[in-house]
């Protein structure tokens, strides 16, 4: 009897040590996962915010696109002969051309002439067909060069939310893994 009732005092010491001990380890277990958790969103938090820049950068370059290519928007259009007059290489060429011509003319006695009206016509006609074309080259070579830029921009910023998503993504699988971690261990428990 005495053995018996040392056996049962045994198994009541080792059962009380052993819920002493689950609920020490349980609460171990909730406090792995209460700090486990505010530490992923810490990281991914900065993470995103290093992503951030891009992201902003991105944006407004992916908008100021939009702008350009949406309906009415300056891209859709043809430049207008006021903007291609504004190159400053149309308006130098021209009135140098018109300088020299009238210089030529004046040193010969011509000028006011039908025969000066007939050459200035002419080169007008020739230089501004010319020029135009350039100008308008160079315009639209303007064009390029700014869409180009803010296409790397807007490819740049692409590039952030696809690490960003990720980095969720990342988040979201370890938070999980720490949930169900934790709700397994305390079953085991």
């Amino acid at each position: 009897q005495q053995q018996q009732q040392a056996i049962q005092q045994a198994q009541q010491q080792a059962l009380a040590e052993l819920q002493k001990g689950k609920t020490e380890g349980i609460a171990a277990l909730k406090a792995g996962q209460t700090s486990a958790v505010p530490a992923l969103e810490g990281y991914y938090g900065l993470g995103v915010g290093f992503q951030n820049p891009y992201l902003q950068a991105g944006t407004q370059a992916t908008n100021q696109l939009a702008a350009l290519f949406g309906p009415g928007g300056e891209y859709t259009q043809q430049p207008t002969l006021e903007q291609l007059q504004m190159d400053p290489g149309y308006a130098f060429r021209l009135q140098q051309g018109e300088q020299a011509m009238q210089s030529a003319l004046g040193s010969s006695g011509m000028r006011g002439s039908g025969a000066a009206l007939k050459a200035a016509t002419r080169y007008g006609q020739e230089a501004g067909s010319q020029e135009y074309q350039n100008a308008y080259a160079r315009f639209m070579a303007n064009r390029d060069a700014v869409m180009r830029g803010l296409s790397g921009l807007a490819g740049t910023g692409a590039g952030a939310a696809n690490v960003a998503s990720g980095l969720a993504g990342q988040t979201g699988g370890n938070l999980s893994n720490v949930y169900t971690g934790t709700g397994q261990n305390i079953a085991n428990t």
